[in-house]
């Protein structure tokens, strides 16, 4: 799979702009944007990761992509390949390794 090519968006200024966000090629579907902070404290708020999914509609193939909000490079940090499909319309949420410690006492 191709990596999407991501440019600056419009979101990140405080005025309004002509700027946007694209994903190439044709055929390749994000999903369910999720910000991810980079440090707990910071005072940026761009200071992060954007990670979603995404479904390339020629491959049949998923997978989880991650970007620094700050830059919004078009260089991703990571893209993980899935072993199956992930459905449109499906919803992810992040959750710390305390949490997760959290709900096995239960």
């Amino acid at each position: 799979m191709q990596n999407p090519r991501l440019e600056k968006q419009s979101l990140k200024s405080e005025e309004m702009s002509d700027e946007y966000m694209t994903l190439d090629p044709v055929g390749l579907a994000p999903r369910q944007f999720l910000f991810l902070k980079y440090r707990e404290f910071s005072s940026a708020e761009d200071d992060g990761y954007l990670v979603f999914f995404t479904h390339d509609e020629g491959t049949g193939k998923s997978t989880v992509t991650v970007i620094d909000a700050k830059t919004m490079s078009p260089d991703s940090v990571a893209i993980v390949s899935l072993p199956q499909r992930v459905p449109h319309g499906f919803h992810a949420f992040f959750v710390t390794e305390e949490q997760i410690q959290d709900q096995a006492k239960f």
